[in-house]
């Protein structure tokens, strides 16, 4: 059935992201760990973008496939707000260069490398990722260098998450929690 393109208030766009999250959360395999949703506009177009990483093995364009196969049917069921209305389903790995966003993200990257930068320190500087304090209002990590394949760590220090501009990226000296190395995008072409 064709979609219609309309509006969409910031309110719906957080509303699809969280419903989509909810239903995906109980569908995606258990050998996945669910990173983040983002329903997005591009070029006019809207993106429903669903983030997965492999707990085991590594993420490929195929597993990417079946889970995006496995949730579009109860995506276009279940979610009233995407009824309707034309968009892209892309499942992916999150990549390497994302913007970690999410207290979830900041959880499961804990002991990654990443890279930090804010309005103030525009030029960046490597971290090692503790986590996220109790209250959730602080990344916290790890002043960290490398040379060859040693990383050094040394002044721990917390950034508020609501410093202006901060972004957060994994490194890439990136190490994985598992054996995954294959942390680049993949995406699953648009739906009919």
């Amino acid at each position: 059935m064709p979609r219609k393109d309309t509006a969409v208030s910031p309110q719906q766009i957080q509303d699809i992201q969280d419903q989509v999250f909810d239903l995906a959360e109980t569908l995606v395999p258990q050998d996945f760990y669910l990173l983040d949703i983002a329903f997005e506009q591009e070029s006019g177009a809207w993106f429903l973008r669903i983030y997965v990483d492999a707990l085991k093995d590594e993420m490929t364009l195929d597993r990417c496939a079946d889970i995006s196969h496995l949730l579009e049917p109860a995506i276009d069921e279940k979610i009233d707000l995407l009824k309707d209305r034309y968009y892209n389903l892309e499942v992916s790995s999150p990549g390497l260069f994302r913007q970690l966003k999410s207290q979830r993200e900041l959880t499961y990257y804990k002991g990654q490398l990443v890279n930090i930068k804010t309005a103030a320190d525009k030029t960046g500087r490597l971290a090692m990722l503790q986590g996220v304090d109790s209250d959730a209002q602080n990344v916290l990590l790890t002043e960290a260098s490398v040379s060859g394949s040693d990383i050094t760590e040394s002044t721990p220090f917390s950034l508020p998450l609501t410093t202006k501009d901060l972004v957060i990226t994994l490194s890439p000296n990136f190490y994985p929690q598992s054996d995954n190395t294959d942390v680049s995008v993949s995406l699953v072409p648009d739906r009919e």
